[in-house]
């Protein structure tokens, strides 16, 4: 299977606020899987329709996670975008999340507010579209069900929520025409695809910085790991690099322990044949 680039994966709860985005980026549709169909393009862009709620959300971005596992290398972004309601914001403004809640429970997650594009705002993730509007806050059904499987999977500073605001006190949620929709989400993709493009380079820039090293690629292939050891090797391989000992390690991707766990042994033990002693 040929891997594609590290990219952004995004989660739309609604088939008509993810049409315009799967337009504009030239996402294709690939095989559906458990009545969940991922649309995608080589530039590492996945997006996956979750159904509303947060319990969806929660289930289509472990879904998406699992995919993204098998076909892509390397730390990719996580964005939830779609409608939102909010008490001061005008409609059709986009913002980004600096604070998720859930309603239900009262708690709370803080994003790293790393882009600059939009304007933030707190989101508060309720279970029935918000017609009161109490808090001046973006209200939405999906954000904490998407950030609390993103966050499994995702590094904090790659996980974001962007909302467009669909609805306000002036025009209640009951009033949104849903036989609009589409178009509404068409007219106001650009700051969407521009969050799209901050997002895509973060999470460059991220693995350019972050990325294993080629021996841990080369050893991980020939064992049978956990992922607890996957992390101990990984962590190994860059000690390794920082002591400037890549001829050591490089002995070791050749070489053939009984198992995994006493690979990851030897290469402790090698560190620590070298550490200065300390006396008195």
């Amino acid at each position: 299977m040929t891997e594609l680039p590290c990219g952004l994966n995004i989660v739309v709860a609604h088939q008509l606020e993810a049409e315009p985005l799967i337009d504009c980026l030239g996402l294709m549709p690939g095989k559906s899987k458990h009545g969940l169909t991922i649309y995608g393009n080589e530039r590492g862009l996945s997006l996956i329709i979750s159904g509303m709620g947060q319990s969806a959300a929660q289930a289509a971005t472990a879904r998406l996670a699992r995919h993204h596992s098998e076909t892509t290398r390397g730390r990719a972004a996580w964005l939830n975008f779609g409608i939102a309601g909010h008490r001061s914001a005008e409609i059709g403004t986009s913002v980004l999340a600096n604070k998720i809640s859930e309603r239900a429970s009262g708690a709370a997650v803080y994003p790293a507010v790393l882009l600059k594009s939009l304007p933030s705002s707190a989101v508060i993730t309720v279970a029935a579209p918000e017609l009161d509007y109490v808090e001046d806050a973006a209200f939405d059904m999906e954000a904490f069900g998407f950030w609390s499987a993103a966050v499994q999977c995702g590094s904090l500073e790659l996980i974001q929520v962007c909302k467009l605001i669909s609805d306000n006190p002036s025009r209640p949620a009951d009033r949104v025409d849903l036989a609009t929709l589409k178009d509404f989400v068409y007219s106001c993709t650009e700051p969407v695809k521009q969050v799209v493009a901050e997002m895509l380079s973060l999470s460059e820039e991220f693995n350019r910085i972050y990325q294993d090293p080629a021996e841990f690629a080369q050893i991980n292939k020939r064992y049978r790991l956990s992922v607890t050891q996957q992390h101990q090797l990984r962590a190994l391989c860059r000690r390794f690099h920082a002591l400037n000992k890549d001829a050591q390690l490089e002995e070791f991707v050749g070489s053939k322990a009984v198992s995994g766990t006493q690979l990851l042994r030897n290469l402790e033990a090698c560190l620590a044949a070298e550490r200065p002693s300390r006396s008195g």
